[in-house]
């Protein structure tokens, strides 16, 4: 995503913080709303050849440039029995012949373990044929926890051990994480493994995630990792002191093979948003 983009709007239905939201016109914001969760619904996601993924009704993430609110978008999450399997974006930059009229982005990051197969009403539209993650134990982890509660208390700590690094040229950029998980697994039951992903933010724009789950070994389910970028540029993420992945610059976000995939001109080249009373009166 752009780093453009430096105001986020957080939604943690779990936790139901606020870091600080500072909304755009709240009639212009609904409209952006309105059409991103029509044109995410034009998709459909399988994991393998038909295990089909559910899309999480609302965003995870609202953001907006305080600069023009006209840049701003959304991350929606895709699921597996409760697990993110794919975090997607459709987001808005504004076209510099017109202030009125925006080129829509659609970006997709698979955090499967297998191969995706991604349709847009009916026509194939994105097809990662790699895992899009590889989760690692994550060293001296304790045993997770009895309880949902103690099993978030450990995931967060066990985050707060990370840290990434966006490379920008010749200069290195620490990336700050947000404290709590943008989404936290929904198990269906009680015997489903846990896990959370967390946002790292360059100026509040989201670069690169951290996916923090229980995965079966054996010696019984233990604590992973893995890290998910949303950027083209180089990361670097650490474990404390220690690296522990990296990625290069990514020259094929535009190929549908692409695990990190950006369509940018999924909704046109230019659209126009119509103004409140334009979208009135459009309903009568």
């Amino acid at each position: 995503m752009s780093p453009i983009a430096i105001l986020i709007f957080v939604i943690l239905a779990q936790t139901g913080d606020d870091p600080g939201i500072q909304e755009f016109d709240a009639k212009q914001s609904s409209l952006f709303l309105e059409f991103y969760k029509k044109e995410i619904s034009q998709y459909e996601i399988l994991v393998g050849d038909k295990d089909k993924l559910e899309l999480r009704k609302d965003p995870v993430f609202r953001f907006a440039s305080p600069i023009d609110s006209n840049f701003n978008g959304t991350l929606f999450v895709w699921t597996r029995n409760g697990r993110a399997e794919v975090i997607s974006s459709i987001w808005a930059m504004p076209q510099k012949t017109s202030r009125d009229k925006r080129r829509i982005v659609h970006e997709f990051q698979s955090l499967a373990t297998s191969p995706i197969k991604a349709e847009r009403s009916g026509v194939a539209a994105w097809s990662p044929a790699e895992a899009g993650i590889d989760p690692q134990p994550v060293p001296s982890a304790p045993k997770p926890a009895a309880t949902a509660e103690l099993r978030l208390i450990q995931i967060r700590a066990l985050a707060r051990e990370f840290s990434a690094t966006e490379i920008v040229g010749e200069k290195s950029d620490e990336l700050r994480m947000l404290p709590q998980p943008i989404y936290r697994y929904e198990s269906e039951t009680k015997d489903q493994p846990d896990g959370a992903v967390f946002a790292f933010l360059n100026e509040f724009d989201p670069e690169v995630f951290l996916i923090i789950e229980e995965r079966s070994t054996p010696n019984g389910m233990a604590w992973h990792f893995a890290f998910a970028r949303f950027c083209r540029l180089p990361i670097v993420a650490r474990h404390k002191d220690t690296e522990v992945w990296t990625c290069a610059m990514n020259n094929t976000m535009t190929n549908l093979q692409s695990t990190h995939y950006c369509n940018f001109a999924a909704a046109l080249a230019d659209w126009h948003l119509p103004t409140a009373p334009e979208a009135e009166e459009q309903k009568r």
